[in-house]
């Protein structure tokens, strides 16, 4: 994939979700990667090619709302090799609102969408450390799990990505109404 969709987390939630990782970091270090400098958050959608003004117009009409609250209830991990650690944001009616909105008029801008992000597919998630073996998926849980769940978030923000510089084209905040 060449672009992700992003909806950012606001800044106590990305200390806290830094914290997380620079802890199960701590347990196994990650290689450095150019995607660390993109904030923590959840992913809408991705495709190998976007009509980058077209999407930043959606965005904006998406982000003429309050920010969305959100909690992190619990954690989870993609069982592969190597595995992935997350925490799970609870999926209420308003996310998923936001989600099809979104992909209702994704399909027209965007090329080779990834199905993992589709809606029926979709699991959203926050990336808390990813590249790990799955030998040490059991601690890195573990260390997670001192978190302190839940976490009472916001997304702040829509955010177009290009993978994998991580280079932020296009930020679009939700505003207050």
């Amino acid at each position: 994939m060449r672009y992700a969709v992003l909806l950012t987390l606001d800044d106590i939630t990305t200390g806290i979700v830094d914290g997380i990782s620079n802890h199960i970091e701590a347990v196994h270090p990650q290689p450095q990667r150019a995607d660390r400098e993109i904030r923590p958050h959840v992913t809408l959608g991705a495709c190998a090619e976007l009509d980058i003004a077209r999407c930043e117009a959606v965005l904006l009409d998406l982000a003429s709302a309050p920010p969305i609250a959100c909690r992190f209830d619990s954690l989870g991990a993609f069982i592969s090799d190597p595995a992935v650690v997350f925490a799970a944001p609870v999926v209420t009616t308003g996310l998923l609102a936001l989600h099809d909105r979104f992909h209702d008029r994704f399909g027209q801008i965007a090329s080779e969408q990834s199905s993992f992000y589709l809606p029926g597919r979709w699991m959203p998630h926050c990336t808390l450390a990813e590249g790990l073996p799955l030998a040490i998926l059991p601690e890195a849980i573990r260390v997670a799990s001192r978190s302190g769940l839940p976490l009472i978030a916001t997304f702040t923000a829509i955010q177009i990505v290009e993978i994998p510089t991580a280079r932020i084209l296009r930020t679009c905040r939700f505003t207050a109404v």
